[in-house]
């Protein structure tokens, strides 16, 4: 599951997915969420 933030003027994106986390900081939200979509549908990440 993604958890999309303000700080400032970035938007870091956390993605959790069995026990790995991944995170990236953005300047836009849509950037953002759609980076967290590809990273959650790539499970060769996490196998």
């Amino acid at each position: 599951m993604a958890s999309i933030t303000k700080r400032g003027k970035k938007h870091p994106a956390l993605v959790r997915k069995k026990g790995i986390t991944r995170c990236h900081a953005f300047q836009t939200r849509s950037a953002a969420k759609t980076w967290a979509t590809r990273i959650e549908a790539s499970n060769s990440q996490y196998d």
